[in-house]
């Protein structure tokens, strides 16, 4: 596992690259227009996201697979191929939505930074969880975090949903399709 992990970085970011990298570019042209300017380059930005992308998706698999084979310690294989099959089933759609969600908020933040916008706002889009209806609308400062990692979230008859990282913009959480606007 950890071997095949080592090496898959390389191929996640070779696999993102051209369809993130186009639809970066989109989402600045946006962003820029939002703000009334022209779209910076953003390649570096894209690059490095491109690079952290990669980084993350390896480290929550490989993590995910490691809980299944620690909760099945007897014959681990079952699992690992049960779990695998589902990510045949859900991942394509899980990962669509939540890297297109990560990426235009990250991109639309790296050009209203670039363009001296000062305030980030956020804003609810389509399907809207009860966390993310409390946070529509909150206006903060573009480098502050709408929610810090460890704080909890709470929302009336829901477990508080308490992120493992900062949010500064979408999403919060898996599944999330909420959005950031210059402020």
């Amino acid at each position: 596992l950890a071997a095949f992990y080592e090496g898959h970085g390389s191929f996640v970011r070779d696999a993102f690259a051209p369809l993130t990298t186009n639809y970066a570019g989109q989402v600045a042209d946006l962003a820029a227009a939002e703000v009334g300017q022209d779209a910076p380059d953003v390649g570096n930005f894209v690059t490095a996201y491109i690079d952290s992308m990669a980084v993350r998706h390896v480290a929550k698999q490989e993590a995910r697979l490691r809980t299944v084979m620690e909760n099945a310690p007897e014959d681990p294989l079952p699992a690992i191929l049960a779990e695998l099959e589902t990510w045949r089933e859900k991942k394509p759609a899980e990962i669509g939505l939540g890297e297109s969600v990560r990426a235009n908020n990250a991109v639309a933040l790296a050009v209203y930074g670039m363009a001296g916008i000062t305030r980030k706002v956020w804003r609810t889009m389509g399907k809207n969880c009860p966390y993310c209806q409390q946070l529509d609308g909150k206006t903060i400062a573009l480098e502050l975090n709408f929610i810090s990692a460890g704080q909890p979230l709470t929302a009336e008859g829901k477990t508080p949903l308490i992120p493992s990282r900062d949010v500064g913009h979408a999403p919060a959480h898996g599944g999330c399709d909420c959005m950031i606007v210059a402020g």
